[in-house]
């Protein structure tokens, strides 16, 4: 059995699929891992190059697994259904438009099996495309052994500062099989347009108990250049997207109520008195210059308070 299968949901992005892959298998290679790692794709029903690429792909190398679905089924579904391809004792989600940072996957493989967490927390790097802009978006400066999930929402109160990297982002997030296997269905209880979070939704919407690690070490570069995913219209993405948040949000607040530190959830009742006022406001005139001049403010207050966390 592999040790770590990485699940690629993509549809359409073969430009920014394919560096991810490429530097998956350069290190894969590199460090003589083909025992340890799997790259498994779901192509939900992309009509771009991406088919032919990775079609290509798999006669070269034996770690690749692909498949093409018939019949799109959009991403919210293509990320609940790549998992169920993966054979590895870990899964590693992973956004078709990121890439692995330097020595990740080594790094990865070496501490799980020294570790044996049940969940990893990847620190992340911010990049343009072409270098790093943001290190270090966790603010980390070792590594981090949580045990139980109270001392986990404990941490996370110290970390509002990149909160959605922990609880919305994708690429960072290692999972041990079995649990995500038996935690999983709670996404049929939460089958909604606004659950966007499927992949993490197995450890925030349950009493999963299981170590969890987060690393010093950045194992993904996210990408800040791409907003192919973006509704064009700025007022419709902007309140869909204080709709998602609040949605996620508002479950993780209500299912780890006793479990949750007074400064978390007055992070989270101060995020819904936000979302409510600027879902009012953007839609008054001049709303949604009022909001970005908003935005640009709170992300300079933001790196004040939270930059040195």
């Amino acid at each position: 059995m592999k040790e770590i299968s990485i699940c690629i949901p993509t549809f359409e992005r073969k430009k920014y699929l394919e560096q991810a892959v490429t530097q998956m298998i350069e290190q894969i290679e590199r460090d003589g891992l083909e025992d340890e790692f799997e790259i498994v794709i779901f192509n939900d029903n992309g009509h771009d190059e991406t088919d032919q690429y990775l079609r290509s792909l798999v006669k070269k190398y034996s770690c690749i697994t692909y498949v093409m679905q018939k019949k799109r089924l959009g991403l919210r579904k293509a990320i609940e259904f790549v998992p169920d391809l993966a054979a590895g004792r870990y899964i590693w989600f992973f956004s078709d438009d990121d890439i692995p940072t330097k020595g990740s996957l080594n790094h990865v493989v070496n501490l799980l099996r020294k570790k044996k967490p049940g969940i990893i927390f990847g620190n992340v790097d911010d990049f343009d495309g072409h270098k790093i802009v943001s290190p270090n978006m966790l603010r980390m400066d070792q590594d981090v052994e949580l045990s139980t999930r109270k001392e986990f929402f404990h941490f996370l109160s110290k970390k509002m500062g990149s909160i959605t990297y922990f609880t919305t982002y994708i690429s960072n997030f290692i999972i041990r099989r079995d649990f995500y296997e038996k935690h999983s269905s709670v996404n049929t209880d939460y089958d909604s347009p606004l659950n966007m979070t499927p992949l993490v939704a197995p450890f925030f919407y349950t009493k999963m108990e299981c170590p969890v690690i987060v690393t010093k070490k950045s194992i993904v570069c996210r990408r800040t250049d791409n907003e192919s995913w973006i509704d064009p219209d700025p007022i419709a993405h902007t309140v869909r997207s204080y709709k998602t948040s609040g949605f996620h949000f508002g479950n993780i607040q209500r299912l780890n109520m006793w479990d949750i530190p007074p400064a978390l959830h007055l992070y989270f009742i101060a995020h819904a008195i936000e979302r409510t006022v600027i879902s009012i406001i953007i839609q008054i005139p001049f709303g949604l210059q009022l909001i970005r001049s908003y935005w640009r403010f709170e992300k300079k207050v933001y790196s004040l308070v939270f930059g040195r966390q």
